[in-house]
């Protein structure tokens, strides 16, 4: 015997179709997580409801309320991956003789040029910090090697294949399977960073924090049936 869906159940619906649009999502991490489900329908109907009758689509769902939420790493909506390299900073320099200017963390120190740096270029006043911890100011081939080594990492991690079929089939880290885990591990020995993404995936919830109260007191209670 079938039985009708709720309304709650829709709205559960629409709001997992959402998050479901949203670039590096985790929608198959809500799969058997009642209290997550609670909330991606609470979030939805009471998003719903707003629209007064109003013609809604998925995509201004995703939008208006789950985009903004997967922006918050604690909610565990989207993977954890790094984001497109930015442009590098780049030192200042005077405009007629092209001198760079002193790096102010190395003494004798500048206190002004520091604030001045930290609030109109805080990049660059953190790449000049670290530089400052060697004597004499200047990248030792450790760090440069240090930078190209993370730069790759974050290559490799914004290159990770990984949806809602490597999820349920691929990672043995879902179910647990001793025998799985063991040869994985095995296989990718030399890609501990593939390793620790799969074993993150597995483990990670999906925690739908907000603040607005009125959404707060919609989970709490569960959307109207």
């Amino acid at each position: 015997m079938s039985t009708k869906p709720t309304s709650r159940d829709l709205a559960a619906k629409r709001g997992v179709e959402a998050i479901a649009t949203i670039e590096f999502n985790r929608a198959y991490a809500l799969a058997g997580d009642a209290d997550a489900m609670r909330a991606v329908a609470a979030l939805s109907s009471t998003w719903i409801d707003r629209q007064a009758g109003d013609y809604f689509g998925i995509q201004a769902l995703a939008r208006e309320v789950f985009e903004p939420l997967s922006g918050v790493p604690e909610t565990g909506l989207r993977q954890a991956r790094p984001k497109p390299e930015s442009e590098l900073p780049q030192p200042w320099q005077d405009p007629i003789s092209k001198a760079i200017a002193k790096n102010p963390w190395i003494k004798p120190y500048d206190l002004s040029s520091q604030m001045e740096l930290g609030h109109r270029d805080p990049e660059l006043a953190a790449h000049l910090k670290l530089l400052a911890t060697n004597d004499d100011g200047l990248p030792s081939y450790k760090m440069l090697a240090r930078f190209k080594d993370e730069a790759l990492l974050r290559e490799q991690l914004r290159g990770v294949k990984y949806g809602p079929e490597e999820h349920a089939r691929n990672n043995p880290y879902v179910s647990g399977n001793l025998t799985a885990v063991s040869e994985f591990a095995k296989t990718h020995a030399h890609e501990p960073w593939l390793i620790d993404f799969y074993k993150r995936e597995a483990t990670t919830p999906v925690r739908l924090f907000v603040k607005n109260l009125t959404v707060q007191m919609a989970i709490t209670k569960g959307a109207p049936q």
